[in-house]
């Protein structure tokens, strides 16, 4: 892992490597040598993304930065921002200070929400997207499928569950005719926000963007 990020940012590491907590990627703190500058180095878990979705992220946030939007997006190295170590995607992150919230004041709900309405009206202007849909069909009844054929379900459950989501998708696939679609965070939560007290609230982790 070492060798893979100073084949990449040009410069030697020091021998502290620490790790992020990560539900589905692998992410890791690391120090250059020479500056002590701390990068956080994130490996994709190969085979959840397209490459082209991972790049689609990082445009994106590219985006919302010239927007003046709280968000870290990835550094690029000899115009690039995506790299490869046997066929495992990884992207060099400067480290953000700052701290996770607890809770939120009413002016921290405020700001959070003036975030999110900004990040929808400037992902509202990207027409074509690589990123799965979230719908009824892609999502939720893909869902119910893999639990009916889990075999932990009981037998006698599976047809009154099966009964009571058919309900519910039919439902929802009527929301979904005349609603457009547009890019969300998709994983937004208070494990992925970082408050700075000079700035303000920052929005991360944008993997799971749909």
């Amino acid at each position: 892992m070492l060798s893979a990020v100073e084949s990449v940012i040009g410069e030697p590491l020091a021998n502290l490597i620490t790790t992020r907590n990560s539900y589905i990627n692998r992410v890791y703190e690391v120090v250059v040598k020479s500056s002590r500058q701390q990068l956080i180095v994130k490996f994709y878990r190969e085979g959840r993304w397209t490459t082209d979705q991972i790049l689609e992220e990082h445009a994106l946030l590219y985006r919302m930065k010239a927007c003046e939007l709280l968000v870290i997006p990835p550094r690029a190295f000899n115009g690039q921002s995506l790299f490869f170590v046997d066929k495992i995607p990884f992207a060099v992150y400067p480290k953000m200070g700052g701290r996770a919230l607890d809770e939120f004041t009413q002016d921290g709900w405020i700001q959070l929400g003036r975030l999110l309405g900004r990040f929808h009206a400037l992902s509202q202007t990207q027409q074509v997207s690589s990123r799965i849909k979230w719908h009824p069909d892609t999502a939720s009844s893909r869902h119910l499928e893999i639990l009916l054929n889990d075999k932990h379900l009981p037998e006698d459950y599976k047809e009154p569950l099966k009964r009571v989501v058919g309900q519910f998708l039919q439902i929802a696939r009527r929301q979904f005719e005349t609603e457009p679609l547009f890019l969300i965070h998709g994983d937004c939560h208070k494990g992925n926000l970082i408050h700075s007290p000079d700035e303000g609230v920052y929005l991360i982790e944008f993997d799971d963007c749909v």
